[in-house]
């Protein structure tokens, strides 16, 4: 889960009179709860990329919330707070750390976005594995996903503009890692719908909530059309998803799709 918070906040002393109100909240759904009563706007979820197309970044709080609830009941979670000016996200990991949710400052909320819509893609594929459970399907498999999709993500990501270390942190490998694993993620639910043989439309009509996977999938290829980077992994993705490929052979091609280099 990412949190985008997009501020009109131009000074720091803003921040420090948002931070001053923040008392003593113990869970991210309280301190969530008063982002959104503040003069900033948050959108919770993966929203296409807005701070690549758009630099009105304030910060951003990118991490394996998955789930939620379990977040807010005080079950131990790293993320990592970005923003462009190191000193802004390191006043606000410290301010709004608590014991159970660990907030680590960095600067790269490009990345960090980047990561945050990604890693539903590797997930969407990881779910076609739990489709696939009666047949060729099996951990050995999810994990030959992972590695393939990931380092796909690596190369791709530091084209569009992300720092290559973002990988390695919270809004990378362990936002990919829960989203990709999690029987509530809503992008590994969608993936296994496809896996069990169901078509694109009958299982985004089952899905109860938005699974961004599809539409950021899209996007990456439209992004890495445009740049002249090969994604054979996230071309392949595509091409299940618009029914030119069966999910055997999607699964097949996307693990085939790793290099060594």
């Amino acid at each position: 889960m990412t949190l985008h918070y997009y501020q009109h906040i131009k000074r720091k002393r803003d921040l420090t009179d948002f931070l001053s109100q923040q008392g003593g909240e113990t869970s991210l759904g309280g301190w969530l709860g008063k982002l959104e009563k503040h003069r900033g706007t948050p959108i919770v979820g993966d929203h296409d990329l807005w701070p690549y197309f758009s630099r009105r970044v304030g910060f951003s709080v990118v991490g394996y919330f998955e789930p939620e609830p379990g977040v807010a009941r005080g079950v131990i979670t790293n993320a990592v707070v970005a923003c462009h000016d190191i000193g802004v996200a390191e006043r606000v990991a410290e301010r709004l750390s608590t014991d159970s949710l660990i907030l680590t400052p960095g600067e790269d909320p490009v990345g960090a976005e980047l990561w945050g819509a990604y890693k539903n893609c590797v997930a969407l594929a990881c779910g076609l594995v739990d489709g696939l459970k009666n047949t060729i399907g099996g951990d050995n498999l999810k994990a030959a996903l992972v590695l393939s999709g990931y380092s796909e993500g690596i190369e791709l990501l530091e084209k569009m503009g992300a720092d290559p270390k973002t990988a390695f942190g919270p809004a990378g490998i362990g936002d990919l890692y829960v989203t990709a694993t999690s029987p509530r993620s809503r992008n590994r639910t969608l993936g296994e719908k496809l896996g069990s043989g169901k078509s694109l439309d009958e299982s985004l009509e089952e899905m109860h909530m938005v699974a961004e996977g599809v539409r950021a999938t899209r996007m990456f290829l439209k992004r890495s059309e445009r740049i002249g980077h090969d994604t054979p992994f996230l071309s392949t993705l595509g091409g299940l998803l618009d029914g030119q490929i069966e999910v055997e052979d999607a699964v097949r091609r996307m693990v085939g799709a790793y290099e060594v280099k």
